[in-house]
């Protein structure tokens, strides 16, 4: 049976690094068990196929809105370093690079609760139909079987519970230090050379000075009028 795309949205945790320009970012994509708004339950165990086939290069991606915001479009904000299945949900981890300006914008929404959630992007494997599908109420299908495509970063979750839940300043990625321990070296070595510039035209400067009072003192005496005078005999 064909399907649409759908989406899934759980709580969100933050962590943000001020001095190593990485916001690290945790949560759950999805939750077992509950009905969602579009009127599904995911079972456990959906996640665990497509988990397994997830290869280096073919990561879900970390949207925006599903890459439906037009600011952020189809463009990845950062990447989901783990994606893993347990009693709860979908749990994710990932990291958003501040100094890439896109994601930065993306950090700043997520700061002031512009962006509360986590949703999911998937294709429907197998599922089998739930009440109700039938007396109008209840889950409508319970979802056995996805395939997941990406994890966005949203507005509104369809679950009033799928908030961000916490936010925290974490050190330095190595990267990051490596990076800026370079720049402070080469700054280093860029104030010695200014500072030896400016003590080898102080060294000048002094020379020219005593050079030029040399010449006036040797151009005085070889006036006639300030020449020893010789007492005649």
């Amino acid at each position: 049976m064909a399907e649409t795309e759908r989406f899934r949205f759980a709580d969100l945790e933050l962590k943000f690094s001020s001095d190593g320009r990485v916001a690290m970012i945790e949560g759950y994509g999805a939750a077992f068990g509950n009905v969602d708004d579009g009127g599904d339950i995911i079972e456990p165990g959906a996640f665990v196929a497509t988990l397994a086939a997830i290869r280096p290069g073919r990561r879900p991606l970390m949207l925006v809105q599903h890459g439906l915001a037009p600011e952020f479009g189809a463009t990845p904000v950062g990447v989901w370093d783990t994606l893993a299945e347990d009693r709860k949900g979908l749990f994710v981890a990932g990291r958003i690079p501040l100094d890439v300006p896109l994601s930065a914008s993306a950090w700043k929404m997520l700061d002031v609760g512009i962006l509360q959630g986590l949703s999911i992007g998937f294709r429907t494997v197998r599922f089998r139909p739930g009440a109700g599908a039938v007396v109008g109420h209840g889950a409508r299908r319970h979802l056995l079987e996805i395939s997941l495509r990406e994890v966005s970063l949203v507005t509104q979750p369809a679950n009033s519970l799928a908030l961000v839940s916490a936010a925290r300043l974490v050190g330095s990625t190595p990267a990051y230090v490596e990076k800026k321990a370079a720049c402070d070296q080469a700054g280093a070595r860029l104030s010695a050379a200014l500072a030896s510039l400016a003590r080898d035209l102080a060294q000048r400067e002094a020379q020219v000075r005593g050079d030029r009072a040399l010449r006036a003192i040797l151009g005085m005496n070889s006036d006639s009028d300030c020449r020893p005078r010789v007492p005649h005999a």
